[in-house]
């Protein structure tokens, strides 16, 4: 996957005042300590693939439709979040 280039502002990105409105799920330790080890043997293995791994994660984890993740960065000045 190509990472995306367009920067966000970062007021654009943070939404923790939705978090409350969001379903809660009961925890699932087994499946996330799994994907612990996962995410620590993809780390010693091939780093350069760990952001793809979170994502693949998350994904599984969440029964979500997609997944990413954004990493602050300083672009012209301002602090900007680029989906990696």
């Amino acid at each position: 996957m190509k990472p995306c280039s367009i920067p966000v502002p970062l007021e654009e990105v943070v939404v923790n005042n939705q978090f409350s409105l969001r379903p809660v799920r009961e925890p699932d330790y087994k499946s996330e300590a799994d994907a612990l080890v996962q995410l620590s043997e993809s780390l010693a293995d091939m780093p350069e693939t760990i952001l793809q791994k979170i994502s693949e994660i998350a994904l599984r984890l969440c029964s979500a439709g997609s997944a990413g993740v954004s990493v602050a960065e300083l672009a012209e000045g301002k602090e900007i979040f680029r989906w990696r």
